[in-house]
């Protein structure tokens, strides 16, 4: 039975962004002149769209996405909503801005400087401890309080129907209900998934992949924007599935 939403609920789901704020706009775009996908075509009452995380870090302009996406939450109808999930670089990122960490260095060269250079937050590679402290203190000072709530808030998972998404992926031999937030952030265990499923459809990036991934237990449609230059949609109605990005048009999958 293939997996459904809730009548009149249509779900628009976006991979990595990962400060790459001029394919966002192109992929919203899109979405926007797609009439075969808006939700007065589908029938849809509400559209949930659903963000999976990694928003910022690796590509240029991690502010500009932080910011485009509260503009974007604050243009929303009243039916409408957004879900904004925790990505394993946003979890970085907050654990940077609590204090200095095992994983600073780690976060640093996996696109941290990127990011701070987008708050106009500057070091130079490989900083000594004390350089470290400095920037961080920096950057609490530029980093908008709009944009640290939005961070703060993301949520480890939603469900709706019979999709799960999430970030990464799930330990498929633990209950949803179970998930620890180092597999929610981390995992990418697809194998078992596609083995054994496990009664809900997991949608997921985390894991570049070339082109999005329909498997018979999980989604995948991270397709690495800040190599590729490609951003990666799914939208949801019903038991139908598309596919889309800011270089392809939306199509629907089969």
């Amino acid at each position: 039975m293939d997996p459904a939403l809730p009548k009149n609920v249509r779900v628009v789901a976006v991979g990595d962004i990962h400060g790459m704020l001029s394919e966002l706009r192109q992929l919203n775009e899109r979405l926007i002149a797609n009439e075969n996908l808006t939700a007065t075509k589908l029938n849809a009452l509400q559209t949930v769209y659903v963000y999976l995380g990694d928003y910022v870090d690796r590509g240029p302009d991690s502010a500009g996405v932080i910011e485009y996406l509260l503009a974007f939450k604050n243009a929303l109808s009243a039916n409408d909503k957004i879900i904004f999930l925790r990505g394993n670089h946003e979890q970085l990122l907050l654990d940077f801005l609590e204090k200095q960490n095992d994983d600073t260095p780690f976060w640093l060269r996996s696109g941290g400087y990127e990011m701070l250079e987008s708050y106009g937050v500057f070091m130079k590679r490989d900083p000594n401890a004390s350089q470290i402290s400095a920037a961080r203190l920096e950057f609490r000072k530029k980093l908008p309080s709009q944009h640290l709530k939005l961070l703060q808030d993301t949520q480890l998972f939603y469900s709706v129907g019979d999709y799960f998404f999430c970030h990464a992926t799930v330990d498929p031999k633990v209950s949803l209900e179970k998930q620890t937030d180092k597999d929610l952030l981390w995992s990418r265990d697809t194998k078992y998934l596609d083995d054994n499923f496990i009664g809900s459809y997991i949608v997921h990036g985390h894991t570049p992949v070339k082109k999005p991934i329909l498997a018979t237990g999980h989604i995948n449609i991270d397709t690495g924007a800040y190599v590729s230059g490609e951003l990666t949609a799914l939208v949801l109605f019903g038991t139908e599935k598309y596919f889309g990005s800011n270089k392809v048009e939306f199509t629907k999958a089969v």
